[in-house]
């Protein structure tokens, strides 16, 4: 299991708004919003979410739903929901997208092949241990 740490939350954030979020400022957005994360393509392992909850509450978001990470999902299926200012959710939904978006890929490809190695291994000591 790999542990971010708040360093890393920090920085994931200052990479994307290394100064202050141009496109919230120019469209001169103030109000409150929700944003729902779902899952648009097949079905996949969800991994990543306790990340997505770290960065949304570093923005002063307020968490309304989450499926924690190790849930299969459905397509279409929502995992994550959180509402606050509309700035800070236009913040936190890029940064959030793309931790979700590289973790849930690798996470189901990793058990596509634990899967497969699963079947097709003649070390039964493999099917023993699951």
């Amino acid at each position: 299991m790999i542990y971010i740490t708040d360093e890393e939350i920090d920085k994931f954030i200052k990479d994307d708004i290394p100064y202050w979020d141009i496109t919230t400022e120019l469209l001169n957005i103030k109000s409150s919003a929700t944003i729902a994360i779902s899952n648009r393509k097949k079905e996949c392992i969800l991994c990543g979410t306790e990340e997505a909850i770290r960065i949304a509450n570093k923005l002063n978001l307020q968490i309304n739903f989450v499926k924690p990470s190790g849930n299969v999902l459905k397509s279409e299926e929502t995992f994550f929901e959180a509402s606050g200012d509309a700035k800070d959710i236009h913040k936190a939904w890029r940064i959030c997208l793309n931790i979700l978006e590289y973790n849930n890929c690798y996470s189901y490809y990793n058990i596509v092949i634990f899967f497969y190695i699963k079947e097709y291994s003649s070390n039964s000591s493999l099917d023993k241990s699951f």
